[in-house]
């Protein structure tokens, strides 16, 4: 993913298979990189990368911003 997401979503980790792998970042101001890895029995594992900065995901699975008229 190469836009930050307020949190992983679901329709991503749906997609995700045993022995996969997603890197995200998710925040707001304060954004973290994340890895979370699916194991072959189920268990979903999320390893924090550090700080990070990257462009807002906009829409349905991101953020949503008012914009005024």
């Amino acid at each position: 993913m190469t836009a930050c997401a307020p949190a992983l979503p679901q329709a991503l980790m749906g997609q995700l298979k045993a022995g996969g792998l997603i890197v995200i970042p998710e925040g707001e101001a304060y954004q973290r990189l994340y890895l979370y890895r699916k194991w072959e029995e189920g268990k979903v594992v999320k390893e924090d990368w550090g700080g990070v900065f990257f462009v807002p995901l906009i829409g349905e699975h991101g953020f949503r911003f008012v914009t005024q008229p």
